[in-house]
């Protein structure tokens, strides 16, 4: 008589971090912004994908205390999540004018939205900076000590990449670059220590 054989136990599957997560408690998820084309108008997503984005870079006119962003969401939360610790953030943008220059100051925004408001989670703004030349830059933000923040299933998190204006100068239009792919335009140019990706490291709390 041959012997049974049984089946070994599958032992369930570990997740793993690396020792800063599990000292932090906190795992980061990587998204990039992006837009999508449709019928009703551009669409501004956030997305852990790396797609080829419809436009590779924003712009939008700037002024005296005027800003110009991009407001990328991402789509509803399947299950809820809690944003906890430093969010680190990379913006390319440029600012030109018809003739002269002005200063302006690049910013960003993290923020959740439950489909009727936006509720503010944190907000960095960096060094006001002369648009002479209209020279590109990747600046990085960072928001430290978010405190734990419930992202509820069905809500949404949001980037505001944005310009703002500290005075007129003559016709200021700020551009914002957007490619997870990483490609050139008219405006912005990859590569030179430079990035068209727009991308956003947010923190959120491990649940084991």
């Amino acid at each position: 008589m041959l012997p049974v054989k049984y089946p070994k136990t599958v032992q369930p599957l570990i997740p793993s971090y690396n020792y800063s997560d599990v000292d932090e408690g906190t795992g980061i998820t990587t998204y990039y912004a992006c837009t999508s084309e449709n019928v009703a108008g551009e669409q501004y997503l956030l997305t852990t994908a790396l797609p080829f984005s419809h436009l590779i870079s924003l712009s939008g006119s700037l002024g005296t205390a005027v800003s110009f962003s991009g407001s990328f969401l991402t789509g509803p939360l399947n299950r809820p999540r809690i944003i906890k610790g430093t969010a680190v953030f990379n913006v390319t943008w440029r600012v030109t004018n018809s003739t002269s220059s002005n200063n302006n100051y690049p910013f960003v925004s993290l923020d959740k939205y439950d489909g009727s408001t936006y509720t503010n989670i944190g907000y960095m703004s960096g060094s006001s900076i002369s648009s002479a030349g209209g020279v590109m830059r990747t600046t990085q933000f960072q928001i430290s000590g978010i405190t734990p923040t419930l992202i509820k299933a069905g809500e949404q998190i949001r980037v505001k990449a944005g310009i703002m204006g500290v005075d007129a100068g003559n016709s200021p239009r700020g551009f914002i670059a957007c490619d997870p792919q990483n490609r050139d335009d008219d405006w912005f140019t990859a590569g030179n220590f430079e990035t068209t990706k727009l991308i956003a490291n947010i923190p959120f709390k491990i649940v084991t």
